[in-house]
């Protein structure tokens, strides 16, 4: 093992033959940099703790027993879980499906403060939500991997709110147009 100082000031630790390099406190292997140049990182906890500089507060990424990649902030709550079988939560350490988002709020698709748009839970609601600006629409139709096809909308010009057109754009509060002979069937049950 060989420490090396550079002619430009950088110093080196150098370990020439094929073999591990490995660091320990305590008595105890810490961490070790393998023949293929991989960094092992062994803790009591199984996980990794990184701390910034002048901070008492540690982020944790660990795999807990179920074998669920988990990282906490700073106080200790998971924010983020991968599952063994690829499922990715956020603020969940159960996700049950391919993306899981724990507890209520809000996924934003344009993050911008002024003029957000996106998906809203709160208890036995789900929103759908678009732009803060005066004159938005929300379209609902058929995507065919090139052309978007509308097949309903609501939306707010700017001077008439709430408007709904299916089948086409709104001009009036309710607007329909219909591509076959049945436009619209009322029942009473």
């Amino acid at each position: 093992l060989d420490l090396i100082m550079g002619t430009d000031g950088h110093a080196a630790l150098w370990l020439r033959e094929n073999d591990y390099l490995q660091f320990a406190t305590n008595n105890t292997e810490r961490l070790r940099i393998t023949q293929a140049g991989d960094l092992e990182i062994t803790t009591d906890s199984g996980g990794l703790k990184f701390k910034s500089s002048g901070s008492a507060a540690y982020t944790n990424i660990y795999r807990n027993p179920s074998n669920t990649l988990l990282i906490t902030n700073t106080a200790g709550s998971t924010i983020f879980a991968v599952e063994n079988g690829g499922n990715i939560g956020i603020n969940t350490t159960t996700p049950y499906t391919d993306l899981a988002f724990g507890g209520f709020g809000s996924i934003w698709v344009n993050n911008s403060a002024t003029n957000p748009f996106g998906i809203d839970t709160v208890p036995g609601e789900l929103r759908l939500f678009t732009g803060g600006a005066t004159s938005y629409q929300m379209k609902f139709g058929r995507y065919d991997g090139t052309t978007f096809t509308t097949h309903m909308v609501i939306g707010d010009d700017g001077s008439n709110p709430n408007w709904v057109g299916i089948g086409k754009t709104p001009g009036k509060i309710l607007d329909l147009q219909a591509t076959s002979n049945l436009a619209v069937r009322f029942y009473n049950s």
